[in-house]
């Protein structure tokens, strides 16, 4: 069992060239850090590091330096965030645009936006729940403050909503069927999605699992949608065994995934 901590590489680390050493780390019980946290989100433009701590249903912020056994700059936590129990509050994305950050509750089938310079027991901005939404475990958010959309991916697959969708409200459009892997299943496992705002682009990646005769078998791929896509539609872009640990390197036309693994997908930019 690993214990909780943040650790920061150079921008030329190799994984490649085998153990690569961290520059810096954060760990100790002062940061307040939970194991099972799935996200880290960078704010480059307040020079923080968001990670949220589902055990203590908690959103905390750090100083983008920030190393050691350092405790946050401020903690977004109490009964009035409706942030939920373990099984929730593992996830988080930024809006550096409009100082928003973004939040799924699986348990409550919920999702929760908060202005990403609060603090302690504050209400959300919005709250995008109710039968309408479609939403039913909903496991990762993802936000694109340039074009307004927002995408969430549950049981379903993956649903759309305009970034500032608040109450009971329909989505835009679902991408689910068979044709695109997606849907029907009981459960997206560590799934994530990431909108490539400047390319209109959908980048899927994570595993799913789906029940047959009583047996649960895994899956799990990565995959590219341009904006627009909607309904039944085969990705333009698919590649066996994926991650829901992952991000873009815009620069390079590159997808980190977890373990430092990189892989070439110009296909997502």
């Amino acid at each position: 069992m690993s214990h909780p901590r943040i650790s920061v590489f150079a921008g030329s680390a190799d994984a490649a060239k085998g153990t690569i050493i961290p520059i810096r780390t954060l760990q100790g019980q002062a940061t307040l850090q939970a194991r099972t946290a799935h996200e880290v989100a960078v704010d480059t433009v307040h020079n923080e590091i968001v990670v949220p701590n589902p055990f203590a249903q908690a959103i905390l912020f750090y100083r983008d330096d920030a190393g050691g056994d350092e405790k946050p700059l401020r903690i977004i936590q109490g009964p009035k965030t409706l942030l939920g129990g373990s099984m929730d509050t593992d996830n988080i994305a930024l809006d550096t645009v409009h100082d928003e950050v973004y939040t799924t509750q699986e348990s409550s089938d919920t999702v929760l936006v908060f202005p990403s310079r609060a603090s302690g027991d504050v209400a959300p901005l919005r709250v995008l729940h109710g039968p309408k939404t479609e939403l039913r475990f909903p496991r990762r958010v993802a936000v694109d403050p340039v074009n307004n959309l927002m995408a969430v991916v549950a049981s379903k697959g993956i649903l759309f909503f305009d970034r500032s969708a608040n109450g009971d409200v329909s989505p835009s459009c679902v991408i689910a069927g068979p044709n695109t892997g997606l849907g029907g299943m009981e459960g997206m496992g560590l799934s994530k999605v990431i909108l490539n705002a400047s390319a209109k682009k959908i980048i899927f990646g994570g595993g799913s699992r789906r029940v047959q005769r009583g047996q649960q078998k895994e899956k799990s791929f990565m995959a590219v949608w341009k904006y627009g896509d909607c309904g039944d539609v085969p990705p333009l872009y698919k590649m066996k065994q994926g991650s829901g640990r992952f991000d873009l390197n815009t620069k390079t036309k590159e997808i980190i995934m977890s373990g430092g693994n990189v892989i070439s997908m110009p296909e997502a930019f």
